[in-house]
C-alpha cells in the first residue's frame, strides 16, 4: 500500500520465470496501477523464462535449445489472455517480435498415445491417435462453466453410437443410447439422480461389450477395446464426479478432500477396470505431469497425483479448451512469449535485474515482515542496462550463454566457465536489499527446492511456511532434441504429420514432431536439417547434479532409450541404431537437475499444505509460481500465470485479473 506521503510502493520480485513475470506484468497493467506501484524484478543468469528458457545456440546454427518440449494447452485462459494483452500493447509494427497469438500460436487437434496391446509378447506398442472435435471460441476467451454431467452423458452416447457399438451389437442398447441422449437434455433438478441411473445401465452394457470384444479379429478387436476403455474410464469419471463432487454444496471442499486420494485409486473406486486405469491415455496425463516421485518411472504405474486436482485438469483439458486441445509455439518460448513480455515490462518502466542470484531471506526481529533480502551480484554489467538478445531470421531471441562481452571482467569470466544459472555458482559479491529503504513488499517467485535453501530463517519463525516447504515434492526432468537429415514423412511414424505423442516408453516417454521450427533457425543449406524431433521425461535424481553430469546422464539414457525405442516411432529407418546416428545431423541433451528447474509435483496429501499468492506468512510476503495454492494448483505454465495474477490482485486490492480491464 502506498504510504501517506504519496510515493510509490516498492516491489521486489524475485524470480524470471512465468510466475514472476505475471506478477510484474499485471501488477502493472493500467496507468493507475503503475503509479502506485515501482516494480523491480532480480533474477538469475542471463535470460527470463525459468523452467521455459529458451536458448539460441551461435556454435550451432543457432538452432533452439529448450529446457524440455513445451507446448500451451487449450484451457491456458490467463496464459494467452496475458498474451493477447501484451501483443495488444505493443502493437502490429513491433520489431523483433510476433505480433499477435494467431502469429505465436497455432493448433493442434490430434494427440497419440503409444498403448501396448500390439504383436508379440510381450505385446508391442503401437500408436493410438485420438482427434479432438474443434471447439468455439479463441484461446484467452473466458470459457463457458463447464456442465460436466452434461457432457460425459453426451460423449458416451456420441461414442458408443459412432464406434463401440457398430463393431459389437448388445441387446438394448439402442434404448439406452437413447436414455443418454434423453438424460443429457434432463432438467437441472433431477439431472444427477437420472444420470446415476443411466450410468449404471451403460457400466453393464460396457461389461457384455468387453466380453464379446474378445471373439473380435485382432485389429477390429484392438480398436473396439481401445474405445471400450474410454467409455469405462468416462462411466467412472462420471459416477466420481456426481458421487463426491457434484452432490456437495462446496465443490472447493470436494475437491480438496479428493486431494488426499490418489487419481487411479479414486477412478477404480467409481469402477475403472484395471486394464483402463493402466491404458495409454490415462498414463498420458501422468506422463505431462511428470507424475512420478524421484523420478522413478521405471513401472507406470508407479505415477501419483492428487485426485481432487487431477478432476480439476481433466475438466479443463477436455471440456474448457478453446479451440483446440494443444497449441504449438512458432519458435522457442523464449522468443515467442519471454521477449515480447520484456518488452511490455520495459516500457511500463520495470527494471530487470539480470545476474542476480537470491541467498538469503530475513525476517525481521519481531517476525512480521521481510526484513532483508540477501542477493549475490553474479557480475557487473559496464555499460548498464544489459541488453540480453540476439537477432535470428528477425526475431529477437535469448542466446544460449549471456553476452560476455557487455561484463566487467568477462575474460575470466568466460575462461572459468561460469554457469550463472546454476545454484552451485558462487561469482560475484553480496549485498542486502532492506525494508524501507529498497523495498515495502517482496514476490518470492522461484521454486520451493530453491527456497529450502534460502529460507531457513523463515521456516524458524513460521510452522506453515516450513510444513509447506517440507511437504512439496520436486523432481528432475531430461530432454533431448535431435535434427534429422530424413523429413518427418520419410522416417515413418503412422499418422502424418506426427502429432504429439506421450504415454510411450520411459524415461523419454513424451516426443514431438518439431519440424515446423526449421525456419526460425538459421541452418545453412549444406547442413540444414528436414526435421526435428523433441523428447523429454523424468529422471532419477536424488540430489542435484552438476550442470555437466546432469546433461552427460542424459545423454546416456537418451542413447540407450534410443536403441530399443526408434523403430516405434521411426519405422521408416532400418531399425538400428547406428543408421539412426547417420541420419543425426545435430542433437541436444539437457538434465534438469538443479533446485531451481525441478518439477513440482501435486502428490495425493500435500495440496492442504500449498499457500496461496496472497496468503502472506509474513506481512509483506507474497508467492508466484506453479507450486502454489490457485484455482486448480496444478503444475503448468497456466497456473504459475495464475499464481502471479493472484499475487498482483493481493498486492493491489484489485479483482483476480488485477486491473486487467
Amino acid at each position: 500500500m502506498s504510504d501517506v506521503s504519496g510515493t510509490k510502493t516498492r516491489v521486489a520480485i524475485i524470480g524470471g520465470g512465468p510466475g514472476g513475470i505475471a506478477t510484474a506484468f499485471w501488477l502493472t497493467s493500467t496507468r493507475t496501477l503503475r503509479d502506485r506501484f515501482d516494480v523491480t524484478l532480480w533474477t538469475r543468469g542471463w535470460r527470463l523464462g525459468g523452467k521455459g528458457a529458451t536458448g539460441r545456440n551461435a556454435t550451432q546454427h543457432n538452432r533452439i535449445e529448450e529446457h524440455g518440449l513445451h507446448l500451451w494447452l487449450g484451457f491456458y485462459e490467463d496464459s494467452f489472455r496475458t498474451m493477447r494483452q501484451a501483443f495488444a500493447e505493443l502493437g502490429p509494427d513491433a520489431k523483433g517480435i510476433f505480433t499477435s497469438v494467431e502469429q505465436a500460436f497455432s493448433p493442434v487437434y490430434q494427440a497419440a498415445f503409444m498403448q501396448r496391446d500390439g504383436p508379440g509378447d510381450p505385446p508391442s506398442y503401437l500408436p493410438w491417435v485420438i482427434t479432438f472435435p474443434q471447439r468455439a471460441g479463441c484461446p484467452g476467451d473466458v470459457p463457458p462453466a463447464p456442465q460436466v454431467i452434461r457432457a460425459i452423458l453426451e460423449w458416451l452416447h456420441d461414442h458408443l453410437q459412432q464406434r463401440v457399438m457398430p463393431s459389437v451389437g448388445v441387446n438394448g442398447s439402442d434404448a439406452i443410447l437413447t436414455k443418454l441422449e434423453d438424460i443429457a437434455q434432463a432438467p437441472a433438478e433431477s439431472l444427477l439422480e437420472a444420470a446415476r441411473i443411466v450410468l449404471d445401465l451403460v457400466q453393464e452394457l460396457l461389461d457384455i461389450a468387453r466380453v464379446t470384444a474378445t471373439a473380435l479379429p485382432s485389429d477390429l478387436g484392438r480398436t473396439v477395446r481401445r474405445d471400450l476403455m474410454l467409455a469405462n474410464l468416462a462411466v467412472s469419471f462420471g459416477f466420481g464426479y456426481i458421487r463426491d463432487i457434484a452432490s456437495h454444496d462446496d465443490e472447493g471442499a470436494a475437491h480438496d478432500a479428493l486431494n488426499e486420494m490418489e487419481f487411479r485409486q479414486w477412478l477404480a473406486s467409481h469402477g475403472a477396470w484395471e486394464t483402463s486405469l493402466a491404458c495409454a491415455p490415462l498414463q498420458g496425463i501422468y506422463d505431462l505431469a511428470f507424475a512420478y516421485p524421484n523420478g522413478d518411472a521405471t513401472d507406470p504405474l508407479n505415477g501419483a497425483m492428487a485426485a481432487g486436482i487431477s478432476v480439476q485438469l481433466l475438466v479443463h483439458l477436455l471440456l474448457l479448451y478453446q479451440d483446440a486441445p494443444l497449441w504449438k509455439m512458432s519458435a522457442g518460448m523464449g522468443e515467442t512469449v519471454f521477449t515480447p513480455l520484456y518488452d511490455v515490462l520495459q516500457a511500463r518502466g520495470v527494471v530487470v535485474n539480470f545476474f542476480h542470484a537470491l541467498e538469503d531471506v530475513v525476517p525481521t526481529a519481531d517476525g512480521a515482515k521481510i526484513g532483508a533480502l540477501q542477493l549475490r551480484r553474479q557480475a557487473v554489467v559496464a555499460r548498464p542496462p544489459y541488453q540480453p538478445f540476439v537477432t535470428v531470421k528477425d526475431l529477437r531471441c535469448w542466446p544460449s550463454e549471456p553476452d560476455w562481452t557487455q561484463l566487467v571482467g568477462w575474460e575470466v569470466l568466460k575462461s572459468a566457465g561460469v554457469r550463472f544459472e546454476a545454484t552451485e555458482d558462487t561469482t560475484g559479491t553480496s549485498f542486502s536489499l532492506l525494508l524501507d529503504r529498497d523495498f515495502d513488499e517482496v514476490v518470492l517467485a522461484v521454486p520451493p527446492d530453491v527456497l529450502k535453501l534460502v529460507t531457513p530463517k523463515l521456516s524458524e519463525r513460521n510452522a506453515d511456511w516450513a510444513a509447506m516447504l517440507d511437504n512439496a515434492s520436486c523432481i528432475a526432468t531430461q530432454a533431448f532434441q535431435l535434427w534429422f537429415s530424413s523429413a518427418s514423412a520419410e522416417l515413418g511414424f503412422p499418422a502424418q504429420p506426427p502429432p504429439p505423442l506421450t504415454a510411450y516408453r520411459e524415461p523419454y516417454a513424451t516426443w514431438a514432431d518439431m519440424s515446423h521450427l526449421l525456419p526460425r533457425e538459421a541452418w545453412p543449406d549444406a547442413v540444414a536439417p528436414r526435421s526435428i524431433s523433441y523428447h523429454c521425461g523424468p529422471m532419477v535424481s536424488s540430489a542435484p547434479a552438476a550442470p555437466r553430469v546432469g546433461d552427460g546422464q542424459a545423454k546416456t539414457q537418451a542413447e540407450t532409450w534410443l536403441a530399443v525405442s526408434a523403430a516405434d516411432l521411426w519405422p521408416g529407418l532400418s531399425h538400428t541404431h547406428g543408421d539412426l546416428n547417420d541420419l543425426i545431423i545435430s542433437a541436444y541433451f539437457r538434465a534438469n537437475t538443479d533446485p531451481s528447474e525441478r518439477y513440482a509435483l501435486v502428490l495425493p496429501g500435500s495440496i492442504k499444505f500449498r499457500m496461496a499468492p496472497g496468503a502472506r506468512p509474513f506481512a509483506n510476503l507474497y508467492l508466484a509460481g506453479d507450486w502454489t495454492r490457485t484455482l486448480v494448483s496444478g503444475g503448468c505454465f497456466e497456473h504459475a500465470v495464475q499464481s502471479g495474477m493472484m499475487a498482483a490482485e493481493a498486492i493491489s486490492g484489485a479483482g483476480r485479473r488485477a486491473g486487467g480491464t
